[in-house]
């Protein structure tokens, strides 16, 4: 009879192969006193426990018979039978290893459940076992080595091309040659005053030397040891290019920061990142009269991009022109010498020297700022543009938010190669217009998130209509590709030569690290795109504990070296350490981006997931500690944690007392050693707006006031506990998930065919846990999780129902139920509120669901009387006429 003993096994301690014998041995007489409650009781009870009965706690078995007298008697020898199979086998072991000597030999065994390895684990497993019983058998010494020493090492992933020497120049360099040898060439195509504009390199050329003179001019005689922040917060467009470039003209560094970031969250970043100087435009300033009530108290000065760069210097063309607009060089030649006070900033900038400032989001409550360098970017460019051959034929359709590090290859990557920037008309999300570009501008580089190109190749799809054969080139990267979507953009295409290309890495690693070129069929055995090899001059470990390489397939922490490391993150020296660290072997410097991985035996990596809170939803890396800090910072909240349901950020809170609160109820205090005083100073005034009885709606306003839109929770659900897992922490996983819907009877249940194929639809864009019969058809698109990007999926969807009838976004506004909706397509929408004539409904914050509620809604006015008709400013934005919109 035998028994099974746990025993404890610490195998991170760095000791000699005899001191960890000794070490274990001693763990072993102290575990052997439980003898009385056996191996397996402790299983099954922890298994009950946890609610797993056949998770194997500790899932391999040791047995060993040396030394024990009588060995050869409990051998069952059948005269002339041979044994030719042993097998031993544990409930919920992965693994028996035996240890026996037979006829003199020393004999290993190795049974387990088949499945349960790769082959290639299993192969690998045992030779180093072997290594290390030949090593300590055939070599006293061995015994006072530790056992990594014993082994054959592991060799990290080899980059997909050879090593090579870097041109050491400058982010926008580049376009001062193509600017002297092409200046007529277009660098740009984009928008002005609702009309398409081409501006030229010689064009692009004179403005940015125009601006990054007065920037000059605005920062002095400025003496700092690094090159001054400069932030660039403006709406996508053309102006945008010209501004990072005379940022960079002018020997700073570019902080972009989109323009509906709320008040707080853009005061944070201001004054944590130092900004000297905040260039913006005239529409921006229009919209937002923060920027002119904060401007005087702030140590940062704002230029007016509009006073030096008007809409005269562009070049107006119809959308179908081929031919180059004409030139208007004298015209801005003229400009810039009636207001050129001095000569374009001089300064001795090193590729090392930091460029770009983009801000992300932070554990603490605050967005940390990585300092990209000249030298990573470039680097980064350099590799992709030379390995596809991108050139002056190429054009870019570029999608990305300035803040997003993809805008860096649009921007600086097609300005190198000499080709051409195509910018949409905004950066609302409308497939239809991308595939007018991508048509008539010969678009031919793709280069976003892949949940874009999916709704692409949706609204393709659904039109019966294909990708331009100009298009040979779609870089994803940012978050996991699906699976299908290489194979649906093929069916789309009829060039033989396109190119799929995966990347990753992490915005402090230079854009991208790694690559992938997306085959017709994916290799055998693999469940998700490869993460690929490490670029050019980039190198990507998978490195254990004691930062040694892992073997293949053994998971470990993903680490990046190579030129494409940043500096770190802006004015905070802790987070710096923590993140970027230097290897003991060979003190090279490598960024931790909190990745798991594993490197795969034909040298591609694998990623697994994430050692930390960190998450990307729709592409954006978020820390969720964030937004549990600022939900905490709400005084009716005594504690918040988050987590991803479907692509969807959940928040819960502990209310404090029953979840209501008034404006009188003690401030919560905070540690003020714990956060810098900015964060403290918002946390403060957040926790004063406007909070109202209902708590979830006041968290959410919270969190709206201080995070990006795309960090703000999308369900807000209030528990009396967080459930704690066997180590004592939150068990995420055994939170409720949000009813996005619940089971609907009554007169909410679907009635018709239409509304019935309506609910699929739902479901399927929002993907829904919830039955689409069991949906209910009078809940808003929006309430289920709906956003700008489901919207136009869905409205692509829709479009099959009823071909003859074609919705905007603003029919999903007016009719977002399934009831509504399948009124409207079948023709029946006349009356859908019960208002007198079918009039649409009014709009107030009390109709709207709370993801509306910064909509502008256009009610109709009395038909009897003559309507008035206000025309906004400059800038193409209606934005100046909310307040007077919120009142009607």
């Amino acid at each position: 009879m035998s028994a099974t003993t746990l025993l404890e096994v610490n195998l991170e301690a760095k000791e000699s192969f005899v001191n960890g014998g000794l070490r274990l041995a001693r763990q072993l007489a102290q575990d052997m006193e439980h003898w009385h409650f056996s191996g397996t009781e402790v299983s099954k009870h922890l298994n009950r426990h946890t609610g797993n009965q056949f998770a194997p706690v500790a899932p391999f078995v040791f047995t060993s018979t040396l030394g024990l007298k009588g060995d050869d008697d409990i051998r069952y020898d059948v005269p002339g039978a041979k044994q030719v199979h042993t097998c031993v086998t544990t409930p919920h072991i992965l693994m028996d290893h035996q240890v026996v000597e037979e006829d003199g030999h020393l004999v290993l065994y190795f049974d387990y459940p088949a499945n349960t390895f790769p082959q290639e684990v299993l192969s690998g497993m045992i030779k180093l076992y072997e290594e290390l019983v030949v090593a300590l058998a055939e070599n006293e010494e061995a015994w006072g080595e530790s056992p990594e020493k014993l082994h054959t090492p592991a060799l990290p992933a080899v980059p997909y091309r050879k090593e090579s020497s870097l041109e050491k120049v400058l982010l926008h360099e580049p376009l001062l040659n193509h600017a002297q040898q092409s200046d007529s060439s277009t660098a740009v195509v984009g928008t002005q005053d609702g009309k398409r504009i081409k501006l030229s390199y010689g064009e692009l050329r004179t403005m940015t030397d125009l601006l990054a003179d007065q920037l000059a001019d605005v920062l002095g005689d400025l003496a700092t040891k690094e090159p001054p922040v400069v932030t660039v917060c403006m709406p996508k467009g053309w102006r945008q290019v010209v501004a990072v470039l005379a940022v960079l003209r002018a020997g700073c560094a570019y902080l972009p920061m989109d323009p509906s970031l709320p008040p707080a969250r853009k005061s944070a970043i201001l004054n944590a990142s130092e900004t000297r100087v905040v260039i913006t435009e005239r529409a921006v300033l229009d919209a937002d009269t923060w920027w002119t009530h904060v401007s005087g108290e702030s140590e940062w000065e704002l230029l007016d991009s509009d006073e030096f760069v008007g809409s005269g210097s562009m070049s107006v063309y119809p959308s179908d022109m081929k031919t180059s607009p004409p030139s208007v060089s004298g015209e801005l030649e003229g400009r810039w010498e009636r207001k050129r006070p001095g000569g374009v900033r001089c300064v001795n900038a090193k590729p090392t020297d930091l460029a770009y400032l983009i801000y992300t989001s932070g554990s603490t409550g605050m967005p940390k700022g990585v300092r990209c360098h000249h030298q990573g970017a470039v680097n980064t460019i350099q590799d992709l543009n030379s390995q596809y051959a991108v050139g002056p034929d190429d054009a870019v359709l570029a999608l990305s938010s300035l803040s997003f590090d993809l805008s860096v290859y649009d921007v600086f990557g097609l300005l190198a190669a000499g080709g051409r920037i195509v910018l949409p008309e905004s950066s609302t999300p409308n497939p239809s217009h991308w595939e007018d570009l991508l048509e008539k501008e010969n678009i031919t580089i793709w280069n976003t998130v892949p949940r874009l190109m999916e709704i692409l190749v949706a609204h393709l799809e659904a039109k019966g209509r294909r990708l331009p054969d100009s298009l040979r080139l779609v870089y994803m990267s940012g978050d996991f590709i699906p699976l299908s979507l290489p194979s649906r953009i093929r069916a789309l295409s009829n060039n033989p030569d396109l190119a799929l290309v995966s990347m990753g890495g992490a915005t402090e690693a230079a854009i991208w690290s790694n690559i992938y070129e997306i085959p017709g069929t994916l290799e055998e055995g693999w469940a998700s795109i490869p993460y690929g090899k490490p670029m050019r001059n980039q190198s990507m470990y998978v490195l254990d504990d004691s930062m040694r390489h892992c073997y293949p397939w053994v998971t470990g922490r993903i680490h990046i070296g190579g030129l494409g490391v940043a500096q770190g993150y802006h004015l905070d020296a802790d987070k710096t350490q923590e993140h970027f660290v230097i290897h003991p072997d060979t003190q090279e410097r490598l960024f931790r981006p909190g990745d798991l991985g594993r490197l795969r035996p034909c040298g591609k990596l694998e990623i697994l997931g994430r050692e930390d809170d960190q998450v990307k939803v729709g592409g954006y890396r978020i820390e969720l500690g964030e937004i549990e800090r600022h939900a905490e910072s709400h005084e009716g909240v005594r504690a918040a944690v988050c987590r991803v349901v479907d692509n969807a950020i959940v928040l819960y809170v502990i209310a404090e007392k029953d979840g209501r609160y008034s404006r009188d109820s003690p401030r919560k205090s905070r540690d003020s050693s714990s956060t810098s005083s900015s964060s403290a100073d918002i946390s403060d005034s957040l926790a004063n707006e406007g909070v109202s009885g209902d708590l979830t709606e006041s968290v959410r306003g919270v969190c709206a006031a201080a995070l990006p839109e795309y960090m703000v929770p999308r369900h807000i659900l209030i528990v009396s506990e967080f459930p704690l897992n066997a180590n004592g922490k939150v068990d995420l996983k055994a939170l409720p998930i949000p009813s996005i819907s619940a089971k609907a009877s009554g007169s909410h249940s679907l009635e018709t065919a239409m509304e019935r194929n309506l609910a699929l639809i739902f479901a399927q864009v929002l993907k829904l846990e919830t039955k689409s019969n069991d949906l209910n058809a009078t809940q808003s698109f929006f309430d289920m999780g709906g956003d700008s990007l489901t919207a136009i999926e869905l409205l692509t969807h829709l479009s099959t129902l009823n071909p003859s009838k074609a919705l905007s976004v603003v029919d999903l506004f007016e009719h977002p139920s399934i009831r509504s909706l399948a009124a409207l397509l079948d023709g029946e929408s006349g009356d859908l509120s019960g208002n007198p004539g079918g009039m649409a409904p009014r709009y107030s914050k009390e109709t709207l669901s709370p993801s509306q509620h910064n909509l502008v809604c256009l009610n109709p006015g009395d038909p009897q009387k003559s309507p008035l008709f206000l025309v906004h400013p400059a800038g193409a934005s209606a934005l100046c006429y909310r307040d007077l919109a919120k009142e009607l």
